[in-house]
């Protein structure tokens, strides 16, 4: 920029030429194209500064250029803006030799060390995104969490040292966002929202109670005998409805009941005792049902609950944060309550 179109009025940096923008109302009063040119003259600056530095060093503006990619007239023409700019001769120009002045062997210095101080925060960034670090913060549900995720949790931060995990086990949605949450593990169909979501696996519903229960009754072969039964429901089925699938064929069927709860163990528990007949993901009762404690009652018909990792966005996902969903989509690759289940 030459010397007659320069800004007026505030002062520059000694070392790097940027204009130091004062703190007044009329500075705040920007236009878009102003700002717009404003980063675009701040990413010149960069550029001059860049091939000042390779002339200096190299010594030649054809040698500054192939190093950095530009012809030899436009490596000229940036680092005669600068001078320009600051309005100081700042290399020597020979038909043998290009050198630094008194005051531009001073500015190469400045440059040189500035350059690297930004290309070692630029390195240090790239580094840390190489290996996951950092606090990350997740929510579990307290059944899947205790019972099957706990162990695949512990084995994570055993495998990423410089990750501070904290995690949280709660049966409730949290506000990612506003709570400062990392990750959360839902179960069940998602609500629509803004959140990214992975899925991680599914659970199979069924119908379980216990041994006790069912020999004290007559055979239970029918969807619709579940009406005449006390059934223990899950606190989101709040309209005492279960809907169930057998070979295509899906069916809502209109319950009663002598206990609601908002926890998926209390119900499995609550069935073990012989109360009534609960509707439960696998991951919950597979360790009852592999001892014995309970039964399934009609196991034809099942349904299917989705598990899910969700995160606040897809642009810019931290490092930890791919990490941690990889880690639990391989161990929930074969759910471990499958086994037991199925036993």
């Amino acid at each position: 920029m030459p010397p007659s179109c320069a800004l007026a009025g505030p002062p520059r940096s000694a070392s790097l030429g940027t204009t130091l923008v004062p703190r007044s109302s009329e500075s705040r009063r920007v236009g878009p194209d102003s700002l717009l040119a404003m980063r675009e003259s701040d990413s010149n600056r960069l550029v001059e500064l860049e091939v000042f530095v390779a002339v200096g060093r190299l010594g030649s503006f054809a040698a500054a250029a192939t190093t950095l990619g530009i012809s030899a007239s436009y490596a000229s023409k940036l680092v005669t803006r600068l001078e320009r700019r600051l309005q100081a001769r700042l290399l020597h120009r020979t038909t043998r030799a290009v050198t630094p002045t008194a005051i531009g062997e001073r500015f190469l210095d400045e440059c040189s060390h500035a350059l690297e101080l930004l290309a070692q925060a630029e390195q240090a960034v790239i580094a840390k995104q190489s290996v996951p670090h950092g606090r990350l913060r997740v929510s579990v549900p307290t059944g899947l969490g205790h019972e099957w995720l706990s162990s695949a949790i512990a084995q994570f931060v055993l495998a990423h040292p410089q990750v501070q995990l904290e995690a949280a086990y709660l049966d409730r949605y949290v506000d990612l966002v506003a709570e400062g949450f990392d990750v959360a593990v839902r179960v069940g169909v998602l609500r629509d929202s803004s959140l990214i979501a992975r899925r991680l696996a599914s659970a199979r519903m069924s119908l379980v109670a216990s041994p006790a229960f069912v020999a004290a009754r007559p055979p239970i072969e029918q969807l619709d005998a579940l009406r005449e039964l006390p059934c223990l429901v899950y606190t989101a089925d709040r309209d005492m409805t279960w809907t169930l699938e057998c070979e295509g064929e899906q069916r809502s069927v209109a319950l009663r009941g002598p206990m609601v709860a908002n926890s998926g163990r209390a119900l499995v528990d609550a069935a073990a005792s012989g109360l009534g007949v609960a509707f439960v993901p696998d991951f919950h009762c597979a360790r009852r049902l592999a001892a014995g404690e309970l039964v399934r009652v009609l196991p034809h018909w099942q349904g299917e609950l989705p598990i899910h990792a969700i995160y606040p966005s897809a642009r810019l996902v931290p490092l930890k944060v791919r990490a941690f969903i990889d880690h639990l989509a391989a161990a929930l690759r074969d759910p471990p309550w499958l086994a037991l289940a199925d036993t």
